[in-house]
């Protein structure tokens, strides 16, 4: 073949071998995504393009012979020519601008092979007021002329500059204009009609049957699944529309819900019951089989294949973790802490063993790590999670609050500290020191308690650090804000919007964003806070950790900060994150365990 071909040699390309010299990489640290490129105006020779005249006979067709040769391949000198003839033209309207449509057949000349007869279909079409050539986009694939030719063979006067394209060129938004309420919607079984997921109408959301066009009041939505106490966190319908697939909240525990796709009527199915989260995959074109997803407290998600036909549960995909000893993970208890104004505070705490306060009792408490999720609409759950555990492995409890303003408990909850109103919830913070220092005491003596968290969570734990100075002893916020005002006049504008309504308008709202920043409460600070930061985040920007730290020196107070030059919001690169856990665990060691005396 290569003989036919004419290639006299191979380039060798990368090896599989890790110790040849030219070894595949596979250590994403060292990939280069941006490779340097050999300069435009530079001959191969390392002469400098100094005049038209160089580029035109010098520059220029080097850098063909390189595309040619490396990139699009070269046309062989014998192909065979191609003689191109319009079969049809049309003028027609694309968006609000007109065009001019082409149909042309490419005959190609098979005199060398007579007995092949090859014609290329091509749609050719540009700009109806272009006077001159107008770069050419190649696009393969179907497709065919644009529009409609008008029976007068007049075209239509293009839109005014800025104006909506014809009503029936536009997308027509069926539900949520104008609302500030969750929807989430699919086909059904029945036409015409949507499965629609929102908590317009309840506090909790609640799958309902919507006929499209119909009434956008609750006398519009017929209800097909509600929990009292649940919420419906996701559905999913197959493409068969033979099931619904519902997954609901239960105060952090993910179960599942089956129903007809015509009936809506529940369907049982023998799932497992000691389970954390159990939820739907993927299902089959047909509807026949579903992947279900299980994940208990002490080991990865384990996943089954549900048969409808033969209704048989089969365990897909054994979970493997050779080199951690699952019998040591600790499952999550739900339990809730009081907040000032008497409101029940939900928590997922992680207790070691020897670490309960009947336990050991001849010894001092453990220390405690309280763990603010981020978002802040996001929630903790329970669940298997090496990240946890080895925080429990170090011998702190760990516990994760979801304060108000976390999803998962309903419309109300979630909205509960929006804008200045932040200002009414915010003392869950500080709420969740004084319980575990009461809960977890040991002869009369409190434990030593720590706070981290990032993003939102970085957040809250500057505030625990700063507004509530003493409510805790130690701090690591990862990515946290730390003044409100500069976070939403500096974050991705993509994000601005959004977060405003979370925060607060800084000229609106401005003197409850100013109580709310935990610079603002600087003087209070007292104990050693860890922060850590990368400085390509979009979302909360560098200059956030920075001041912190910068405020933090002045006074005294340990305060010592990480930059991760090559992350952003959060650790992506395992090296970051490894060394970001072990960091946070040393410090907390350092400054939470109780000294043993001399």
């Amino acid at each position: 073949m290569m003989d036919q071909l004419g290639i006299k040699a191979l380039r060798p390309g990368p090896s599989g071998t890790e110790t040849a010299p030219n070894h595949a990489n596979y250590d994403e640290s060292t990939a280069n995504p941006f490779p340097v490129l050999p300069d435009v105006l530079t001959l191969k020779n390392g002469k400098k393009v100094t005049s038209a005249a160089m580029w035109k006979n010098q520059r220029r067709p080097e850098i063909i012979e390189d595309f040619e040769r490396e990139v699009l391949g070269r046309v062989p000198g014998n192909v065979p020519k191609v003689t191109w003839t319009v079969t049809n033209t049309v003028s027609a309207l694309v968006g609000s601008r007109q065009v001019i449509g082409k149909q042309l057949v490419g005959h190609v000349d098979n005199s060398a092979y007579p007995l092949i007869s090859v014609e290329i279909q091509m749609t050719l079409v540009t700009p109806a007021d272009a006077t001159g050539p107008v770069p050419v986009m190649m696009m393969f694939g179907g497709g065919g002329l644009p529009g409609v030719p008008p029976a007068n063979g007049k075209s239509p006067p293009p839109p005014a500059p800025g104006a909506d394209p014809p009503s029936t060129q536009q997308l027509t938004p069926l539900l949520g204009v104008g609302e500030r309420v969750l929807y989430e919607a699919q086909y059904s079984a029945q036409p015409g009609e949507l499965l629609v997921n929102t908590d317009k109408f309840r506090d909790l959301s609640t799958l309902y049957r919507w006929k499209i066009g119909s009434d956008l009041t609750a006398a519009g939505f017929r209800e097909v699944f509600a929990s009292p106490s649940m919420e419906v966190s996701e559905f999913k319908i197959d493409q068969a529309r033979h099931h619904v697939y519902v997954e609901l909240n239960d105060r952090g525990y993910t179960k599942l819900a089956v129903l007809d796709g015509k009936t809506y009527a529940q369907v049982a199915l023998p799932l497992p019951r000691e389970a954390d989260h159990v939820v739907a995959g993927v299902s089959t074109d047909d509807g026949r089989y579903v992947t279900i997803g299980v994940s208990t407290p002490t080991g990865p998600r384990v996943s089954y294949v549900w048969d409808w036909q033969k209704r048989a549960l089969v365990q897909w995909l054994v979970p493997s973790s050779p080199e951690v000893d699952l019998a040591s993970f600790v499952p999550a208890k739900l339990v809730t802490y009081p907040a000032k104004d008497g409101t029940p505070i939900p928590a997922f705490v992680r207790v070691p063993k020897g670490c309960a306060p009947d336990e050991s009792t001849t010894s001092d408490p453990c220390p405690v790590i309280v763990l603010f999720h981020g978002g802040p609409e996001a929630q903790a759950k329970p669940g298997f999670s090496t990240y946890r555990q080895m925080f429990v492995g170090a011998g702190y409890i760990l516990v994760e609050p979801n304060v108000r303003g976390s999803g998962g408990y309903g419309r109300k909850w979630l909205d509960a500290d929006n804008g200045p109103a932040r200002l009414d919830v915010i003392g869950d913070i500080e709420d969740a020191s004084r319980y575990v220092k009461a809960q977890y005491a040991r002869n009369g003596k409190a434990p030593k308690v720590g706070v981290m968290g990032g993003s939102y969570g970085g957040y809250a734990t500057l505030v625990a650090m700063t507004m509530f100075a003493g409510a805790y002893d130690a701090g690591v916020s990862n990515v946290g804000i730390s003044n409100l005002e500069s976070f939403l006049r500096n974050t991705a504008p993509y994000r601005r919007a959004l977060r405003i309504s979370e925060y607060g308008d800084p000229d609106r709202d401005g003197e409850a964003l100013r109580k709310l920043s935990p610079v603002n409460h600087i003087d209070r600070a007292k104990d050693p806070l860890l922060i850590m930061q990368g400085v390509n985040d979009p979302r909360v920007p560098v200059g956030e950790a920075i001041q912190m730290h910068e405020l933090l020196a002045r006074r005294g107070v340990v305060a010592p900060l990480m930059l991760f030059a090559d992350d952003g919001h959060g650790a992506s690169k395992r090296s970051s994150a490894a060394q970001q856990i072990g960091q946070t665990i040393k410090f907390f060691d350092e400054h939470l365990k109780q000294k043993s005396p001399t």
